[in-house]
């Protein structure tokens, strides 16, 4: 979560999962005083959450935004980066880590997945961790599809899309964001997700689809 609520252009960032938000947090936290940002307890907090805490008024004046992602795109990318992170932990056998138990958790049983399309199907296609609508749905509008008001920025178009918000929030120059995770082109779940996988999930990710313009 990223909440600027002082200031020229106040602004709450809702941050949708693998959408290189973690550069972006810390490049606007930089240049903005009095930011309150949550990478921690908050960090995936949805749109009505927040209107619920900070109220009518207070929501109704912030730039509410968030950017999106070819949900493709973001499965294979929660896959490859959680795979990673557990190769690493791996190492030194789980101790020391700085994360919470069910990160620990996480890593460990998507390691038991024997490829990217049986993780899909026990994690994204039933609803344990995706509702009907997808991340879109789940993060920025009402639970039966309420506009709530959040503007979309297309992952697929960075540095563009970093830009025109950056323009929109009254920052003239803004700043390079290095690159972050797995912040690559679109297209690379062509040839990782089974047909029949991609289509179940596009199909139920309807909501990403209508801000996002994917096909």
């Amino acid at each position: 979560m990223l909440y600027l609520k002082d200031g020229p252009r106040p602004f709450c960032m809702i941050r949708l999962p693998r959408t290189a938000n973690t550069a972006m947090t810390e490049a606007l936290a930089d240049m903005f005083q009095n930011v309150v940002r949550d990478n921690r307890h908050l960090k995936h907090v949805t749109a009505r959450y927040l209107r619920r805490q900070l109220g009518e008024s207070t929501w109704n004046g912030l730039y509410r935004f968030a950017f999106t992602r070819d949900p493709r795109e973001v499965v294979c990318s929660f896959f490859r980066h959680t795979r990673e992170a557990y190769k690493r932990a791996a190492v030194v056998n789980f101790q020391g880590l700085r994360c919470t138990a069910s990160w620990v958790e996480e890593m460990k049983r998507v390691a038991e997945y024997v490829d990217v399309n049986e993780y899909v199907e026990a994690e994204f296609l039933s609803d344990r961790r995706l509702p009907p609508g997808g991340w879109w749905r789940k993060f920025c509008e009402g639970p039966d599809g309420e506009d709530l008001g959040v503007v979309p920025y297309r992952f697929a178009d960075l540095p563009g899309s970093w830009e025109a918000l950056c323009s929109e929030l009254g920052i003239s120059d803004p700043p390079e964001l290095p690159v972050v995770n797995d912040a690559v082109g679109g297209g690379e779940w062509q040839g990782v997700l089974r047909d029949d996988v991609a289509a179940r999930l596009f199909d139920k990710c309807t909501a990403d689809r209508a801000v996002g313009g994917y096909e």
